[in-house]
């Protein structure tokens, strides 16, 4: 009597059989690629060790669940200057680490490598989430010092200030009173108001120009607008004012508005400049103070 194959009972455990032995072979596969990652990272191995790391996450994105995976994964991105990744990898230990003793340390990293990476509204709008109630005493001043950068950057600029002002009472006398004055120039210099300045433009062609010290762009407006308006005082001797006026219109209007519209667009340039100036100078002196 012939044997009866149910190839349905033997195609199910062939199934069976390759998912458990695959399994197996993953997981194995896995172990062995964390542990050379972790051997890459001990050697100071950083390319090669981020490429494992990332290999890790792409096998099995659930191992990612482990904060050391994580917390390595950032530092290679950070050392590899793929900040805008390590900003991505230490917001997530942040989020994940609420009441953890690394809490506030995932908090600065996040900040410096977002304040590198230019995602400046996010972390401003992200400082609501920040329970600040575990910090030290430098780690809050350090926190503070990054949201004054930040407020640079978005033309926060009392806000910036108030933000200054909070870490004074943590330097030395010496530090303290060189940030003091950047904070004064920073206040009378550091805001240009590119709204005034069009004002000023419509009011006197030129004037904003004048205004922001671009002298040259300044009495070109002011000569280019004169001479026309001239020409049609001249043009109106000879014709009527509606007529004078309707043949100058067109480059009246052209050079008139797009004179006060240059020097708005003159003044959000110097502001982007002044912002980076101030930025860049609170850092240098902000990196060699002492704290009390």
């Amino acid at each position: 009597m012939p044997l009866k194959i149910n190839y349905k009972v033997l195609w199910l455990c062939s199934c069976m059989y390759f998912f458990l032995t695959s399994k197996v072979s993953i997981c194995q596969t896995l172990d062995q690629t964390i542990q050379k990652a972790d051997s890459c990272l001990g050697k100071n191995n950083f390319v090669a060790a981020h490429k494992l790391y990332q290999r890790i996450y792409i096998l099995d994105p659930g191992t990612f669940n482990e904060p050391l995976l994580i917390e390595n994964l950032a530092k290679c991105s950070e050392i590899l200057g793929q900040n805008d990744n390590a900003y991505s990898y230490y917001k997530q230990l942040r989020n994940r680490l609420t009441n953890d003793s690394l809490y506030a340390f995932y908090v600065l990293k996040e900040y410096q490598n977002g304040l590198i990476s230019k995602e400046y509204r996010e972390l401003y709008d992200g400082l609501k989430d920040i329970d600040t109630s575990i910090f030290n005493n430098d780690d809050l001043t350090h926190l503070k010092f990054y949201c004054g950068l930040i407020c640079i950057q978005l033309n926060e600029n009392y806000q910036a200030i108030s933000y200054f002002k909070q870490i004074l009472p943590h330097l030395s006398y010496k530090d303290s009173s060189t940030m003091i004055r950047l904070i004064n120039d920073y206040k009378k210099n550091g805001h240009v108001n590119n709204n005034r300045i069009r004002n000023l433009s419509l009011l006197i062609p030129g004037l904003g120009q004048l205004a922001l010290k671009d002298y040259k762009n300044a009495s070109n407006s002011f000569l280019l607008n004169t001479l026309l308006v001239s020409g049609l005082a001249i043009t109106s001797v000879n014709y009527s004012l509606l007529e004078s006026l309707l043949f100058w219109a067109a480059p009246l209007t052209h050079y008139y508005i797009g004179g006060a519209n240059s020097s708005r667009t003159l003044a959000i340039n110097k502001q982007i400049l002044s912002n980076n100036t101030y930025y860049n100078e609170f850092i240098r002196i902000f990196t060699s103070v002492d704290f009390k």
